[in-house]
């Protein structure tokens, strides 16, 4: 009989544990984070949303951001290899009827719409679009106007719709500019060049030799006729940037996602410690430790 130091305990291997259980599963939350949010910037024509919209992809990363373009449906870029673009209320084909800038019915501007009537067959593409894996830790950025009309309330549900079915925080903003400012920046050279789609009752441009020359129209868009925009149940942040910086309004909207998103996490931990101690107090946690 060999000393003690000579035997070997026997071997674990015959014998099968249980694997042991990730952390993240006893906290009841996943080891991925939360996925971005959806940020939407409402505004008039010519507010300036597309800037906006730029200058807070690149402040945010574009490895960590997606700036989705809803209104290029018949443009050919880069990334219509990756989606189908999506539509908004500007462009013609989003609805039957015209959401524009002109006159409509009262009685049927001011009608319900039923839950299958609003969602539109690309809500279901931008909901797969915002629910891919790879997609999921970039922030959504999608600039549109979305007026106070049915199609403009339609298209707002249909945002919080998606983002509700991605689990994006769905964060609205909205941008106001005085009228002068306004129509200012929808006659600038800069946004006439634009390769975007524009409605037919925006400046036309026409081309004499190298010159683009914007050709004057009537401002139905007024102060005295112009159309309200719409607004979602969540609130948002609503800025009037008649005399901003642009920059400095991307800067504003970061901030305020930021703390939209601190909210969420707070709220989060506070019903992650409610479920875990019956009481909602820290008496559980005194008798945890008393025990010991």
């Amino acid at each position: 009989m060999g000393s003690f130091r000579d035997q070997r305990p026997p071997s674990l291997a015959p014998y099968h544990f249980p694997p042991p259980v990730p952390y993240f599963e006893v906290l009841g939350r996943p080891m991925d984070p939360q996925p971005a949010p959806l940020i939407h910037i409402n505004g008039s024509p010519g507010v300036g949303k597309e800037t906006v919209a730029e200058l807070l992809t690149s402040i945010i990363g574009d490895d960590k951001s997606m700036l989705i373009d809803v209104r290029s449906l018949d443009f050919d870029s880069d990334t219509s290899a990756h989606h189908k673009h999506l539509l908004t209320p500007e462009h013609p084909r989003y609805f039957s009827f015209d959401v524009g800038m002109e006159s409509v019915d009262s009685i049927a501007d001011t009608r319900e719409l039923s839950d299958t009537e609003y969602k539109s067959p690309d809500t279901d593409n931008l909901i797969r679009l915002l629910s891919k894996p790879f997609n999921s830790s970039r922030t959504a950025v999608l600039p549109a106007y979305a007026p106070d009309t049915v199609a403009g309330r339609a298209f707002i549900r249909s945002l919080e719709h998606a983002a509700q079915s991605s689990g994006r925080l769905f964060i609205p903003v909205t941008l106001e500019c005085a009228s002068p400012e306004r129509i200012r920046r929808t006659l600038s050279l800069q946004r006439q060049c634009s390769y975007k789609i524009r409605r037919q009752s925006e400046p036309a441009v026409s081309t004499v030799g190298t010159e683009v020359v914007p050709q004057l129209v009537v401002a139905a868009d007024s102060e005295s006729g112009q159309r309200k925009l719409a607004t979602s149940v969540h609130g948002g942040l609503s800025l009037d940037i008649t005399s901003v910086n642009a920059f400095a309004v991307a800067l504003q909207i970061v901030e305020h996602v930021n703390g939209c998103r601190q909210e969420r996490d707070i709220g989060w931990c506070s019903s992650s410690s409610a479920a875990t101690t019956p009481t909602g107090s820290m008496e559980g946690e005194k008798r945890w430790k008393g025990s010991r």
